[in-house]
Parts: C-alpha cells; structure tokens; sequence
C-alpha cells in the first residue's frame, strides 16, 4: 500500500520515545531482572526502527535518481564494513568469569554470526564440553573453582581416545610471552589478548574455523599493547573507549553497567581474600580488575590493579592492601566520568 509519511512520523516520533525511555531503564534500574528486559525490548525497537528508515531511504531513492547510494561508496566511508560483514557459520563456548568481559566478548562474536555459550568458571566448562559439540572455545586463565589452564589440560586428557582436538584460544589481559608460553604448555592452541580488535579476532576465527582441528599451530602473533598515558589528567582513554564503540556497535553503550556490575562484586570480595591471606585469589581478582577496566579506556585503574596483581604474585598482600584507598579513589573518577559519557550519549 501507500506511505502516510504523517503517520510515519507519528509512529517514529513514538517509537524514539520509547527507545530513550527503554535505554534510561536498561541502565539505571536498580532491578537487574528489569535492566536485562529492557535491554531485550531496546534491541527490538533498534531494529525496528532501522529497518522502517531504510525503507524510507529506499523509497526516496526510487523515486530520485540525483543520488545512488552503492556497497563501493559505504565502504570507502567507512573501511570497516568489510571485515564486519566477515561470517563465520560456528558453535563457540566463552568461558570467562567477569561479567564486563562476558558482554563484550559475546556481543562481538554474535556480530560474526558465531552462536555463542557462556561458562563463569572451568567445572561448567568441562560439563558444557561433554553435552556439546563445539567448534573452538576461547579460554580466559584467571577463574575461580578451575582456572584455564587446569581446565584445559583436563580437556586434553578427554581428548586421548577420540580422533579429535577441540581447539581452544587462551583470553587474558596478560599479553606476555611467558603467559603465551604456560597456555601452549597446557594444551592450548592460540592466544588472543584482552582487549582485543576486529582484525585480531577475524585472524582467529579464519585460523581455526577453515581448518581441520587435529594438531595446534604456531601461535598467532600480537602487536605489543599501545603505550598508553597514564598521567593524572587521563582518567579515560578516549582512544580506546573510541575503539570499543568501534568494535561492539550499537550494543557499545551496554558495556557501563556491565563494567559497575563487574567492578562492584569483584571490589566487594577482595577483602575476604586479603584476610585469609589466598595469594591466589587475590591475585585472580586483581587480574579480573585490570581486564574490566581496560574495557572501558580506565587505563590508570587498570594499572592500579595490575599492581595489585604483581603485589600478590609475588606474595605482598601488605601493599596489595595499602594501594586500595587509591584503587577506590580512581575508581570513583572512573565511574563519574563514565556517568558523564552515558548522560551525554
């Protein structure tokens, strides 16, 4: 039938009000259950929305021959459309315990059309694994209950019957060689650093998802992290922040409470830890800190933590303990800043 473009203002006038309506509440309701039926009923009207403008566009441009939009000119303004519209047909499971991370990571991978499981910890893992077949799973090293590497040398001794080899790609903020080196040592096949980029996970999934999975291979190389400012002033890096936007779309603006709820629970058990004095656990929530506040560009609180971390690993939990008034203070300017950027969006 015919377009009533009166009617389709109104109708768009309405649906955009509720779109703002339904973000407000996905963020700042103090009720999870409510946050996540908002995020669900935001994406919906996204969609919608989307969907009613460009057929609009295309009606415009049906009816004008003045301007033609093609594929050539939307990637020569934008160079990245073409490595998003990568798809990978693939059954993956994450295992990862940070909420913050969970979120970017899937959201990413789904944008590759890879169906994605969540495990929090290494025991689901193991139990995901022997209901499941799964083509790769990426692996984070830090966890509670099982860690990435007991879980993966368990998964390996699975293995020794069966002509086949799961492959798994070690994910962990601890982009050094010796790391590199202790998840090859486990049993792991590849590595990919937290945070990570479009090219970086592209280059894994074609890795692995194209080819037979009997035998690991050299490790992919990673580009050393950029050097980052680390001065008073920068309480965010934009750049990175700029690159995560980048990276997870128009889900990007999930990624804040994901990153309060995160940092919450894992400040709030650290205290237990350093009480009873469990190095181990002390030092996979610092790790689990540095990893959720890379994600949103808080480049000093993740440096904070990072020296937390290294307090613990080498058996110093008094100045793991001393460094937490600064870790709550940056922590606050952190979250300020990120309420800003929110409000602003």
């Amino acid at each position: 039938g015919s377009l009533h473009l009166p009617d389709f203002f109104l109708d768009v006038t309405l649906c955009r009000w509720l779109f703002l309506l339904t973000r407000y509440l996905q963020l700042f309701h103090p009720v999870t259950a409510v946050r996540q039926l908002c995020s669900g009923f935001y994406r919906h009207l996204h969609n919608l929305l989307k969907e009613t403008l460009e057929s609009v566009l295309a009606l415009s441009l049906d009816k004008s021959t003045s301007s033609i939009i093609t594929r050539h000119n939307i990637e020569e303004s934008h160079p990245n459309t073409v490595s998003k519209e990568v798809r990978f047909n693939a059954k993956v499971l994450l295992v990862e315990d940070v909420i913050a991370n969970q979120k970017v990571a899937s959201i990413v991978m789904r944008k590759f059309g890879l169906e994605v499981d969540i495990a929090d910890n290494g025991l689901t893992a193991l139990e995901r694994i022997s209901e499941t077949n799964y083509d790769l799973v990426f692996m984070d090293c830090q966890m509670p209950k099982l860690d990435g590497y007991e879980t993966t040398i368990e998964i390996r001794k699975r293995e020794k019957n069966v002509n086949h080899r799961l492959p798994i790609i070690a994910l962990t903020a601890n982009q050094i060689e010796t790391e590199k080196q202790r998840c090859i040592a486990s049993g792991m096949d590849d590595f990919l650093g937290k945070p990570f980029e479009w090219a970086e996970l592209v280059a894994i999934l074609d890795k692995w998802l194209n080819k037979p999975s009997s035998q690991p291979s050299d490790i992919l190389d990673s580009n050393p992290p950029a050097p980052v400012d680390l001065s008073p002033r920068t309480i965010i890096d934009e750049g990175r922040l700029s690159s995560m936007k980048e990276l997870m779309g128009d889900d990007y603006i999930e990624l804040f409470p994901a990153f309060f709820d995160s940092f919450s629970s894992l400040r709030a058990i650290l205290p237990s830890a350093l009480e009873n004095k469990n190095h181990a656990e002390v030092r996979r929530i610092t790790h689990s800190l540095k990893s959720a506040s890379n994600n949103v560009g808080a480049v000093r609180l993740a440096k904070i933590a990072q020296d937390m971390e290294q307090d613990a690993a080498e058996e110093k939990l008094t100045k793991t303990q001393d460094r937490l008034p600064q870790l709550d203070a940056e922590a606050q300017k952190v979250k300020d800043r990120l309420n800003e950027i929110i409000s602003a969006y």
